[in-house]
């Protein structure tokens, strides 16, 4: 990546944390990271720490806490997860429409995509509670920077 390119895509960053980031430096944060199509952190999530942790105890209270209702149960197996692209993926994210659609089209990621940001990804944004959007946004841009 030439360093001329970086100015056009940093002025579209939503917060100021990326801009003072030289090439290398996207790589090295990223390297630390496993991005979800949707700007998720993989490696902050609960379901991976415990996968990760082998802590059965904690899956358990996890699959607990994410099961929304009746129709929707999850076991303590249900929340293996090694990332949206690993070879064990959780229950929840399993059936993840933004997934789905970018491994359908070919992306990791969903900046990637000439139709970033569609409906199907704002709809999963405004339905987090945890998650601060801009910092997903930020981190869908510089991922794809790095690439």
């Amino acid at each position: 990546m030439s360093l001329r390119r970086l100015p056009l895509f940093a002025e579209q960053l939503p917060t100021s944390v990326g801009r003072n980031l030289m090439p290398s430096q996207f790589n090295q944060t990223l390297m630390t990271q496993i991005i979800a199509p949707c700007g998720i952190n993989c490696v902050e999530c609960e379901a991976y720490q415990a996968t990760k942790a082998d802590d059965w105890e904690e899956l358990a209270q996890i699959a607990e806490s994410w099961s929304e209702d009746e129709d929707i149960v999850y076991e303590p197996k249900d929340m293996l997860c090694d990332g949206c692209f690993g070879p064990r993926i959780n229950g929840f994210c399993m059936t993840c429409d933004v997934r789905k659609c970018a491994s359908n089209q070919g992306f990791h990621i969903c900046s990637n995509c000439e139709d970033y940001t569609c409906p199907t990804l704002e709809k999963m944004w405004k339905s987090f509670s945890s998650h601060d959007i801009d910092d997903l946004k930020e981190r869908l841009l510089m991922a794809k920077l790095a690439i």
